[in-house]
């Protein structure tokens, strides 16, 4: 057994203490990348053995987009956030067209240890990294469906559009560079090699930039060599690279330098949205609704200070119709 298999085993065990049954997000999860002769047993297999739900009770005879859309209607208003958006982490040429765009397809992710989920708002977590524009716990966000499940509307505002997609880095300010550091890697410490506090990743912050001065000394230096000749082994390489993957550098109108999906483009909307964790880019589609790109970083508001300002400017939130 690998010690990412214990581990979900430690999650799912956790889950069954908490709540007396496990999670639909974390039992959506655990079967990720295991295939079902049937697609719709991705979903309606895995409710045979787990604990039943009123509010999801699919049928073989109805459509696996169907299946698929019911399914993540029910974990989104189960969990009273957004963070399984994040398992959504396929190409968009590659998924079933008649998918609505804020379900993931199940389907494509049937092979052991072919792709991973590169979630920022880290779906296994019950504590969230980033606090973008979280709701209060007492009052959990209105997540709600329309058009037999189709439509799913969510409540928050437009902090900026994309106006440049691109990888190309800042100057020699060193406010700019800072921003890009911490940018390209979504400003999280991934621990080092030999920790013992396990593979947990931390936000960074300023005692990491002494950790630059340390290069000035043999010691430092041997210490770094040491670091990146073990992070040459391929499997090292892949897990360090694991929260970079499908993502792309854009910056915004007003300046945010940010990572997003590959499929982000410039005049995407970055929202923030009730119920979310991290900003997600959004397309304008037709009849005043909206296309789900995807989960972006941006630096400078990820602790919750574009909210706050939201808040002090008494900025109205809008209904984000997104199919």
């Amino acid at each position: 057994m690998t010690l990412g298999a214990l581990m979900l085993v430690e999650y799912l065990r956790k889950d069954m203490v908490a709540h007396g049954k496990i999670v639909l997000t974390m039992a959506l999860y655990s079967t990720w990348n295991r295939a079902s002769s049937d697609p719709r047993d991705k979903v309606i297999g895995l409710l045979g053995i787990i604990e039943p739900r009123d509010s999801l009770k699919p049928e073989y005879s109805w459509p696996v987009e169907k299946v698929y859309r019911v399914a993540m209607r029910a974990a989104l208003v189960e969990d009273g956030n957004l963070n399984c958006l994040g398992l959504i982490s396929e190409k968009k040429e590659s998924r079933n067209k008649n998918l609505a765009s804020w379900v993931p397809d199940f389907e494509l992710h049937s092979e052991p240890f072919k792709d991973y989920i590169t979630s920022l708002s880290k779906v296994l977590n019950k504590w969230s990294i980033y606090k973008t524009f979280m709701s209060p716990e007492e009052s959990p966000p209105d997540i709600t469906t329309d058009e037999d499940d189709s439509v799913l509307i969510l409540k928050g505002f437009c902090l900026d559009s994309v106006s440049i997609v691109g990888t190309q880095a800042p100057g020699p300010n060193f406010e700019n560079a800072m921003a890009f550091w911490r940018t390209v890697l979504v400003d999280l410490n991934q621990g080092r090699l030999a920790s013992t506090k396990g593979g947990r990743p931390k936000r960074l912050d300023k005692n990491d930039l002494q950790d630059l001065l340390q290069l000035e000394t043999p010691e430092g230096m041997e210490g770094l060599l040491s670091t990146w000749e073990s992070c040459l082994r391929p499997i090292y390489r892949q897990l360090r690279l694991i929260e970079q993957f499908n993502r792309r550098f854009f910056r915004t109108e007003n300046g945010y330098m940010g990572l997003g999906p590959p499929d982000i483009q410039p005049g995407d909307a970055i929202c923030l949205l009730l119920g979310g964790c991290v900003a997600y880019a959004l397309r304008r589609s037709a009849h005043e609704t909206w296309i789900y790109i995807g989960e972006c970083y941006i630096h400078g508001i990820m602790d919750g200070e574009a909210a706050v300002k939201a808040t002090e400017d008494k900025t109205d939130f809008a209904e984000y119709r997104i199919v």
